[in-house]
């Protein structure tokens, strides 16, 4: 039989190859527990609004939610990085990484996003499409947020044939579980719904009964979940191993900083003749030399230095010995020169997803299986009895990510901060309900249904400390209302939380966008936000009293050609100079060897003026973690490639001196605090 119109595109024919293909016929497959998968949180949303026949206000015609990306981590045209929404080799903790399999969606099965997940849901159920109670809409009306009045909501869920509550419960599995929830948990959504039907007079049932389904694992994969009768063991915060406190930011500048636009050549050999090749060779997108910040330097080409003009915050870290630059240090696999980096590349060149990836790995060979250079931190001092906290603002990052159960899996938190869960709970006994419909499972149970259940269970408790603990935070400093400011000052609040945490590590993983200048060479205001977060930050950990205790290391893709294109901008170049501060840090020194020439007869200068790098991130991490407390036998595990460039006179390597104020102490087995 020929479904369908033959032509390109006919949805006829593509839901019958959908649901005649085997996999969808197999009874078989739905039993095993490796099949299947998490599904993606928009398309849980929406799968929720067209099961249950929304409607659009009459008002409102075009449905808009707000802020998704943040929310669950996914909206349509809305991609964190170019690499899309999930890593695809991502190993969590848990089950599903106990059988050594990748689950990419689990990247977004993280506390707050969990959190803000279920409470958009509730409130869709509750209040239609609105902003009320964490909802994914805006209010359009003035009125009150009252339980199953959608005066104010965009639209609402229309489908309630509601003859009794068994029968409804069971139609609500077949349109969002198709069919897969249990005799259990069926019977667990009835019996609260009859009874919250009682309370408020017949009409909340279907709305509670709605909400319950929302949290159970086989509507949010695609396993099914067999319960063993026990009580998961509860969630309990790390006790405070009583090392010193300390804490590693890594900023990334995504796009591509230009950054010969950020360390200018001022005064190089006692005369203005590197800034006038410099000069010459950006043509349109130079820095008149009259602009600059004017910074010392000793041990380059060049005396004096100048710095973009936004940068005032940095020029005054700098003069203070509090921050350092890397001169023309990236990614780059192993020591090259210009006639055989090609062939020495592991890394490929040039390209977004590929530079920013290996700089937030700097694992080249995947030594460690697809790791963050951040996370092997956690893995190696978390054997060592340290208590960790790991956190990505907004979006989760690959920087964070260990080996999958070594330590703590990280958490995205929003830069607004955490929500409390169901605060207009529709029964005092509802959180009892959602624990019930998520307990422990059999061995034979589907690995996706426990993924979800457990982290999400853990999500509720974790959150809940979290959401506490920032409460009682506060920020003197008047951070800027930039992405970056508002990043930074939850940064902040954070910090200031890591006794309730029980914490003597924290990693932060921060991100600016928008540094991809190929159609614009004017890069002042992106600085000047950047600048105005970061002196913002800085204030703040010296109230803090942290200064000492914190260091901030900033990076980007990769830096920009110092040829213009004919649009005016900039294109992807290679080595760039980056800058790192904090208490400990030897500042107010540019690192690494500054190039000596601009022109294309330059010892690395490639084509259009891409700088081959001469320090590799390889080395600079290596010392970044001695600071951190990692031990010197361990350093090796964090930094698997950083001996390529030992020994390499073309090439910079570090010292702990060179990078950082003060010796390292010792507390115990050569762990350094």
């Amino acid at each position: 039989k020929t479904f369908g119109s033959s032509k390109y595109g006919c949805l006829e024919a593509t839901i019958a190859a959908t649901l005649l293909d085997r996999e969808a016929r197999s009874a078989i497959l739905e039993a095993d527990p490796f099949q299947g998968g998490l599904k993606e949180p928009l398309l849980k949303v929406i799968g929720v609004m067209r099961s249950m026949e929304f409607s659009p206000a009459g008002s409102r015609p075009a449905t808009r939610f707000n802020d998704m990306a943040v929310l669950i981590g996914e909206m349509a045209h809305d991609f964190p990085t170019v690499f899309g929404f999930y890593l695809p080799s991502y190993e969590p903790n848990g089950v599903i990484g106990d059988a050594g399999l990748v689950s990419p969606e689990s990247v977004l099965l993280d506390m707050s996003k969990n959190i803000n997940l279920l409470n958009g849901m509730f409130s869709l159920a509750r209040y239609g499409l609105s902003g009320c109670f964490n909802g994914f809409g805006q209010n359009v009306g003035w009125n009150p947020c009252q339980l199953g009045n959608f005066d104010n909501a965009s639209g609402k869920l229309t489908y309630v044939d509601y003859s009794d509550v068994t029968t409804y419960v069971d139609r609500l599995a077949t349109l969002l579980t198709a069919g897969r929830l249990s005799d259990e948990s069926r019977q667990i959504i009835a019996k609260s719904s009859w009874a919250t039907d009682y309370v408020y007079d017949g009409t909340i049932g279907p709305i509670h009964a709605l909400s319950l389904l929302l949290t159970t694992p086989e509507f949010h994969t695609n396993n099914l979940a067999k319960k063993n009768g026990l009580v998961r063991d509860e969630y309990k915060p790390p006790e405070n191993s009583n090392n010193s406190y300390k804490a590693l930011v890594y900023i990334m500048l995504s796009g591509g900083c230009d950054s010969f636009n950020v360390l200018v050549p001022y005064t190089c050999n006692g005369t203005t003749a590197l800034y006038d090749e410099y000069a010459s060779e950006r043509g349109s997108v130079k820095l008149d030399r009259n602009s600059l910040h004017v910074i010392s330097a000793g041990g380059q080409v060049c005396s004096e230095f100048g710095l973009h003009g936004s940068l005032n915050n940095i020029h005054d870290l700098y003069t203070k010995s509090e921050l350092l630059f890397f001169a023309n240090t990236g990614v780059i696999t192993k020591p090259s020169t210009k006639m055989n980096y090609w062939q020495n590349s592991k890394t490929a060149l040039f390209g977004h997803d590929s530079m920013q990836r290996e700089a937030k790995r700097i694992n080249p060979y995947d030594s460690t299986a697809q790791t963050g250079v951040l996370g092997r931190m956690a893995d190696v001092m978390t054997a060592d009895n340290y208590t960790f906290g790991s956190f990505s603002i907004d979006w989760h990052s690959e920087a964070l990510v260990g080996k999958a159960g070594m330590s703590p899996a990280p958490s995205t938190v929003s830069q607004h901060g955490t929500n409390a869960f169901n605060s207009d709970s529709l029964s005092v006994n509802m959180n009892n309900r959602i624990i019930a419909l998520n307990e422990a499972t059999s061995a034979d149970s589907g690995v996706f249904s426990e993924q979800w259940s457990a982290e999400m269970l853990h999500s509720l408790l974790k959150n809940e400390a979290l959401h506490s603990a920032l409460s009682g935070t506060t920020i003197e400093t008047n951070f800027p209302d930039n992405h970056l400011g508002r990043q930074l000052k939850m940064v902040s609040h954070l910090i200031q939380t890591r006794e309730e945490r029980g914490v003597d590590r924290d990693l932060f993983f921060v991100e600016m966008k928008g540094f991809d200048t190929h159609h614009s060479s004017f890069i002042g205001d992106l600085l000047s936000q950047y600048d105005s977060a970061v002196g913002a930050f800085a204030d703040e950990l010296k109230i803090l009293n942290v200064w000492n205790d914190v260091t901030t290391i900033q990076l980007s893709d990769f830096a920009r050609t110092l040829a213009p294109n004919s649009g005016g901008g900039t294109d992807h170049g290679w080595g760039g100079n980056y800058m790192m501060f904090g208490g400990n840090v030897a500042g107010g020194k540019v690192k690494g060897e500054y190039p000596d020439n601009f022109t294309p007869e330059g010892s690395v200068l490639l084509d259009r003026g891409r700088f081959l790098p001469t320090t590799a991130w390889d080395s600079v991490f290596k010392v970044v973690a001695e600071w951190y407390g990692v031990p010197s036998e361990k350093l090796n595990d964090v930094c698997p490639n950083a001996h390529m460039f030992e020994n390499e006179p073309a090439f910079n390597t570090f010292g702990y001196s060179d990078l950082f104020i003060g010796a390292r102490r010792q507390l115990r087995g050569g762990n350094a605090v």
